[in-house]
């Protein structure tokens, strides 16, 4: 450990704030209803290696505290004060986002000409073309049908918005003001992120402030290992279905293999149904993606409520995902619907661990999301709005 304990502690406290302050901003300033009210974004500080060192407790979506942004960066170039990056591409952006839908906004963090950061904001979007109002439908069967594809590219450039951008944006929407109103949100958290980053690092010094973010995960890790420690060491096996695949009626095979030891936990996927003609896929790219992992992080932060979250929440987990399965598809495979293939492999993982721990998680569970979309054409076009998942 580079810092002491009580620095760290009053550093860590100070981080998480500041992800908490810059989801406030977003939400206060979006403009859809699901961004409002529903609460389908956050904001994160991500470390130099692309993990998120702080993540929000309270508020925004608390399962994508895995994810990494480095891909997405490096793929947009080399980074400068001012540059924003825009993307919503799973498989260019290394998984960062999980379907088109989702739009993710990336901001290098420099003091002094140094890079001391990232800030990240995503939100779920009203629409972004497609087939269908919303861009989601289960029957889509590749990812072209689901409406725009953005690989990491700069929508602002040393503090320039890149109007070309914007405009294929616009262009590939059906609620585009919407949308662009989000995005402008979006902009102002990582300000907000930017601003109060700064004046840490004015209070403690880029140097403890670079120190904790290491740290921080670090004690993480250690304290998710413990908490896997708690189960019975073993190996352990599970299966569970979707209904169907929204195509043939058959259905889709999720087979998970736990393997406990010493804290560390290795899920193998070895068995699972190849992905599907249909927009249940995942796009985990073989890693400990945020969509195959989240009831895990849950029983983590369950048996360890006091827990910090950040990416050291992921470092027990070892994962085997066969390439081109349900839960490591493959361009151009659809993956607009992941969510109802990982709500079941959530199940499934309550189902293997429960092996395990069957004081703990007595049960695999059974559950479903589903949005509901309203559209209405109207005389200045179409009005997309993703009222509630259920």
């Amino acid at each position: 450990m580079r810092l002491d304990p009580v620095t760290l502690e009053i550093v860590g406290n100070k981080l998480g704030a500041v992800t908490e302050e810059m989801c406030l901003t977003l939400q206060r300033t979006s403009r859809s209803l699901y961004v409002k009210e529903t609460a389908d974004f956050c904001c994160a500080i991500a470390g130099l290696d692309g993990g998120f060192v702080a993540y929000p407790r309270g508020i925004g979506v608390s399962g994508f505290v895995g994810l990494n942004v480095l891909t997405a960066v490096e793929r947009a170039g080399p980074l400068e004060p001012g540059d924003v990056i825009i993307t919503n591409d799973p498989y260019t952006s290394g998984g960062l986002a999980t379907h088109l839908t989702d739009i993710q906004l990336i901001e290098p963090y420099f003091h002094d000409g140094r890079l001391v950061g990232y800030g990240w904001a995503f939100i779920h979007c009203s629409d972004i073309g497609g087939r269908v109002p919303s861009s989601l439908s289960p029957v889509n069967d590749e990812i072209f049908q689901e409406g725009l594809q953005i690989p990491p590219v700069k929508l602002v450039r040393a503090g320039e918005v890149n109007r070309d951008v914007e405009a294929l944006l616009t262009a590939n929407s059906r609620t585009p003001e919407a949308n662009l109103g989000d995005i402008r949100a979006m902009r102002a958290a990582l300000g907000t992120g930017r601003d109060r980053l700064a004046g840490v690092i004015g209070q403690h010094g880029v140097d403890s402030v670079l120190d904790a973010y290491q740290d921080l995960v670090d004690y993480t890790a250690e304290k998710a290992r413990a908490a896997l420690a708690r189960l019975d060491d073993g190996t352990y096996r599970f299966v569970d279905y979707l209904d169907d695949d929204a195509v043939s009626g058959i259905p889709v095979r999720l087979s998970i293999t736990a393997t406990l030891s010493g804290g560390d936990l290795h899920l193998d996927f070895t068995g699972t149904d190849p992905q599907v003609a249909a927009a249940f896929n995942i796009a985990s790219l073989g890693r400990a993606h945020a969509w195959i992992t989240t009831r895990v992080l849950a029983l983590i932060c369950t048996l360890d409520p006091g827990i910090a979250l950040n990416a050291g929440l992921i470092r027990p987990i070892g994962v085997t995902a066969p390439e081109g399965s349900l839960v490591n598809a493959v361009r151009p495979a659809a993956v607009g619907i992941r969510h109802a293939a990982a709500s079941r492999v959530n199940d499934a993982l309550g189902g293997v661990l429960g092996l395990a721990a069957p004081s703990v998680l007595p049960a695999a569970g059974s559950g479903l999301v589903v949005p509901v979309v309203v559209a209405e054409q109207g005389p200045h076009g179409q009005n997309v709005q993703v009222l509630e998942p259920m």
